[in-house]
């Protein structure tokens, strides 16, 4: 009888809620429809979340691989740097013909080169170093037998520059005056002297009105 009692007493809770929710549907139609978008937002705020929380991890992604990508071009760079670069192909030396070059001036040192460069493109190499040691008398017999002169203005006497400069004016002779007594220098006055001899180049009217004179390098006279 008392758990009859606790069921009918339980039945009658229920009808009253029944009825109570009855009075509240009526009192306000869209209530239901209320709770149905209540749990349609928590859906789609879950479903929000997940999508933010897999855009941050997809942005962390993204930002490993752009310092991935930073780094390896950093790499490259650096093995760019360090790697050796390939060797400027220099103009070829045009051939001498057995041609006599006279080289005026420089350092003693670097005679041998200065006699490879011109020995190597079939030439004779001659020199005299501006009145240093050799007498600049005997520069006008050495200027005779060249065919073509290299004067370094840098290391002659103002003795042996002007020999230099005259002789070439009366015989017509090519002349380059250089200031800087290099290799690069020497091939590069040989490049041009010779190019104007063999008729590749025209020749041009040196600044004294000697056209057997050409200046490679803008030069004031000899510097001692």
């Amino acid at each position: 009888m008392r758990l009859r009692a606790e069921l009918i007493g339980r039945d009658t809770a229920l009808a009253q809620l029944r009825e109570q929710i009855v009075a509240l549907e009526q009192a306000a139609p869209e209530l239901r429809t209320r709770f149905d978008l209540a749990r349609e937002n928590r859906g789609q705020a879950e479903r929000i979340h997940a999508l933010q929380r897999a855009l941050l991890q997809a942005r962390q992604e993204a930002d490993r691989q752009r310092r991935r990508t930073d780094e390896a071009v950093a790499d490259a760079a650096a093995l760019r740097q360090a790697a050796p670069t390939a060797p400027a192909v220099a103009e070829p030396l045009p051939t001498l013909n057995h041609r006599a070059v006279l080289c005026v001036g420089g350092r003693s040192a670097s005679v041998p080169t200065y006699r490879q460069v011109v020995e190597s493109t079939g030439g004779r190499f001659l020199r005299h170093d501006g009145g240093e040691e050799d007498k600049v008398a005997q520069l006008d017999a050495t200027l005779a037998a060249a065919d073509l002169v290299i004067c370094q203005t840098g290391c002659v006497s103002h003795d042996a520059y002007w020999r230099v400069k005259d002789h070439c004016k009366r015989t017509g002779k090519r002349c380059v005056f250089v200031a800087n007594p290099s290799k690069a220098a020497l091939e590069r006055a040989l490049v041009r002297v010779l190019s104007r001899i063999d008729g590749s180049q025209p020749a041009d009217e040196a600044a004294d009105g000697a056209s057997a004179v050409e200046t490679s390098d803008t030069n004031n006279g000899p510097s001692r």
